[in-house]
Protein backbone atom coordinates (compact mmCIF):
# COMPACT_ATOMS: atom_id res chain seq x y z
CA UNK A 1 0.00 0.00 0.00
CA UNK A 2 1.26 3.49 -0.85
CA UNK A 3 1.97 5.76 2.10
CA UNK A 4 -0.05 8.64 0.67
CA UNK A 5 -3.20 6.54 0.76
CA UNK A 6 -2.97 5.89 4.48
CA UNK A 7 -2.10 9.49 5.42
CA UNK A 8 -5.45 10.94 4.37
CA UNK A 9 -7.89 8.47 2.78
CA UNK A 10 -10.51 11.17 2.19
CA UNK A 11 -8.07 13.33 0.22
CA UNK A 12 -6.81 10.33 -1.74
CA UNK A 13 -10.35 9.33 -2.76
CA UNK A 14 -11.06 12.92 -3.77
CA UNK A 15 -7.88 12.99 -5.85
CA UNK A 16 -8.68 9.77 -7.73
CA UNK A 17 -12.41 10.39 -8.09
CA UNK A 18 -13.77 10.13 -11.61
CA UNK A 19 -15.12 13.68 -11.40
CA UNK A 20 -11.71 15.09 -10.42
CA UNK A 21 -9.92 13.16 -13.15
CA UNK A 22 -12.49 14.29 -15.74
CA UNK A 23 -12.08 17.95 -14.77
CA UNK A 24 -8.30 17.53 -14.81
CA UNK A 25 -8.50 16.03 -18.30
CA UNK A 26 -10.60 18.95 -19.55
CA UNK A 27 -8.03 21.44 -18.22
CA UNK A 28 -5.13 19.46 -19.66
CA UNK A 29 -6.84 19.25 -23.07
CA UNK A 30 -7.82 22.92 -23.26
CA UNK A 31 -6.23 24.46 -26.34
CA UNK A 32 -4.72 21.12 -27.40
CA UNK A 33 -7.69 19.22 -28.81
CA UNK A 34 -6.30 19.39 -32.35
CA UNK A 35 -3.21 17.39 -31.39
CA UNK A 36 -3.31 13.70 -32.34
CA UNK A 37 -2.40 12.46 -28.84
CA UNK A 38 -5.15 14.55 -27.22
CA UNK A 39 -7.72 13.60 -29.86
CA UNK A 40 -6.85 9.92 -29.43
CA UNK A 41 -7.20 10.11 -25.66
CA UNK A 42 -10.52 11.95 -25.93
CA UNK A 43 -11.84 9.45 -28.48
CA UNK A 44 -11.24 6.68 -25.95
CA UNK A 45 -12.03 8.78 -22.84
CA UNK A 46 -14.64 6.36 -21.47
CA UNK A 47 -11.93 3.69 -21.21
CA UNK A 48 -8.90 5.88 -20.44
CA UNK A 49 -10.18 7.65 -17.31
CA UNK A 50 -11.31 4.49 -15.47
CA UNK A 51 -8.01 2.86 -16.47
CA UNK A 52 -6.08 5.83 -15.05
CA UNK A 53 -8.22 5.76 -11.92
CA UNK A 54 -7.49 2.06 -11.38
CA UNK A 55 -3.73 2.58 -11.92
CA UNK A 56 -3.73 5.35 -9.32
CA UNK A 57 -5.79 3.41 -6.79
CA UNK A 58 -3.69 0.27 -7.19
CA UNK A 59 -0.35 2.11 -7.08
CA UNK A 60 0.56 1.07 -10.63
CA UNK A 61 0.64 4.55 -12.19
CA UNK A 62 3.97 5.46 -13.78
CA UNK A 63 4.45 8.96 -15.24
CA UNK A 64 5.83 9.26 -18.75
CA UNK A 65 8.89 11.11 -20.01
CA UNK A 66 8.76 14.88 -20.03
CA UNK A 67 9.43 16.81 -23.23
CA UNK A 68 11.87 19.71 -22.89
CA UNK A 69 12.04 22.68 -25.24
CA UNK A 70 13.07 26.32 -25.23
CA UNK A 71 10.82 29.35 -25.59
CA UNK A 72 12.27 32.75 -26.42
CA UNK A 73 9.49 35.12 -25.40
CA UNK A 74 10.32 37.41 -23.66
CA UNK A 75 13.60 35.65 -22.78
CA UNK A 76 15.06 32.21 -23.38
CA UNK A 77 13.61 29.65 -20.95
CA UNK A 78 13.72 25.88 -20.77
CA UNK A 79 10.25 24.35 -20.47
CA UNK A 80 9.67 20.75 -19.40
CA UNK A 81 6.16 19.59 -20.20
CA UNK A 82 4.33 16.40 -19.35
CA UNK A 83 3.27 14.64 -22.54
CA UNK A 84 -0.38 14.09 -23.30
CA UNK A 85 -0.33 10.39 -23.98
CA UNK A 86 -1.28 7.03 -22.61
CA UNK A 87 0.89 7.71 -19.56
CA UNK A 88 -1.32 10.73 -18.72
CA UNK A 89 0.88 12.75 -16.34
CA UNK A 90 -0.69 16.04 -17.43
CA UNK A 91 -4.05 14.93 -16.12
CA UNK A 92 -2.50 13.54 -12.93
CA UNK A 93 -0.74 16.80 -12.16
CA UNK A 94 -3.93 18.78 -12.64
CA UNK A 95 -5.93 16.28 -10.60
CA UNK A 96 -3.40 16.57 -7.79
CA UNK A 97 -3.55 20.36 -7.91
CA UNK A 98 -7.36 20.36 -7.83
CA UNK A 99 -7.57 18.00 -4.85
Amino acid sequence: MNNHKSEDPWLWERLVSFENLLLAYKKAAKGRRGRPSVAGFEYNLENELPKLQAELREGRYQPGQYVSFYVHDPKKRLISAAPFSASRPGECHRANFRA
